[in-house]
C-alpha cells in the first residue's frame, strides 16, 4: 500500500517543475525583446594653447635661537616680499598665503639648538612678462632668506579651446560608433546620452628651474586641454 501513495506524489511534484522551468524561459524572452540596443564609445579631443597667466610660489625661511625671535625675522622679511609684489603691481587678490610654520631645531643629543620658521605665498601673475622683474624685487628685499619654490603656468580663459575640444571629442565619438557598427553590421541610431570629462596639463617648475626665471625672459611654452565624450547611440 506504501508503493501505492508514493507514486502520485512523485507525478504532481516533477509536473510542478516543469512548469517553473518554463515560466523562468517566458520571463526570461520578455526582458530580452524589451532591452535597448546600444553602443558606448569615448572620444577625445585635445586642443594646445600658450598660458597667459602664473602661479608663483615665493616663500622666506630662516633660524634663530628662540621661537620669538624667528617669527619676528620671518614676518618681517615675509612682509618685505609682499611690499615687492605691491610694488610690481601685483593685487592683495592675487597673493594667497600658503604656508606659515615655526618649529625647534635639535642637535645630535636631542637638545633644542634654535628654531626655524618659514612663510610662503602663492603669487598669481596676470602678466607674464613680469614674472622675472617680481622675482627678482623679492629677493633684493628678502636677501639671502627668499625662496622660490616653484612656478605653474595656465590659461585663464580656455572657454574657447574648449569649445573646440569638446566638437573633436563628440565627433571622434561617431566616427568610432560607425565603424564598431559597421564591423558588426548594424547601424547608429539616434544619441542616447553624452558625459563629458575635462582635464589639462599645466606646465610647471620648481625648485633651481623655477629660480632661474629671475632676471631672464619666461617661457610658459604650450598647454594640453582634452576633453573625453563619453556617446551611448542606439543601433538598429
Amino acid at each position: 500500500m506504501s508503493k501505492r501513495l508514493r507514486s502520485p506524489l512523485l507525478v504532481v511534484l516533477a509536473t510542478a517543475v516543469t512548469a517553473t522551468i518554463a515560466l523562468g524561459a517566458t520571463a526570461t524572452g520578455a526582458v530580452a525583446a524589451g532591452r535597448s540596443r546600444t553602443i558606448t564609445v569615448v572620444g577625445t579631443g585635445e586642443v594646445r594653447g600658450t598660458p597667459d597667466v602664473a602661479d608663483l610660489v615665493l616663500g622666506v625661511s630662516g633660524r634663530a635661537g628662540s621661537a620669538a625671535e624667528v617669527m619676528a625675522r620671518i614676518a618681517d622679511r615675509a612682509q618685505k616680499v609682499i611690499d615687492a609684489l605691491h610694488d610690481a603691481g601685483v593685487a592683495d587678490d592675487d597673493i594667497q598665503t600658503a604656508d606659515l610654520s615655526v618649529q625647534p631645531v635639535f642637535d645630535d643629543d636631542g637638545n633644542v639648538k634654535g628654531y626655524e620658521a618659514s612663510n610662503t605665498v602663492t603669487v598669481h601673475i596676470r602678466e607674464l612678462g613680469k614674472a622675472g622683474a617680481i622675482v627678482d624685487a623679492a629677493a633684493a628685499n628678502a636677501g639671502d632668506d627668499i625662496r622660490v619654490q616653484g612656478i605653474s603656468f595656465s590659461i585663464d580663459d580656455d572657454s574657447a579651446l574648449l569649445a573646440v575640444a569638446r566638437t573633436k571629442a563628440t565627433k571622434r565619438a561617431r566616427t568610432q560608433a560607425e565603424q564598431l557598427a559597421s564591423g558588426a553590421d548594424v547601424e547608429v541610431g539616434e544619441v542616447r546620452s553624452i558625459t563629458e570629462a575635462t582635464s589639462s596639463m599645466p606646465i610647471a617648475y620648481s625648485g633651481d628651474a623655477a629660480a632661474k626665471v629671475a632676471g631672464t625672459p619666461v617661457m610658459p611654452g604650450s598647454q594640453t586641454l582634452s576633453v573625453q565624450a563619453t556617446v551611448v547611440f542606439a543601433i538598429r
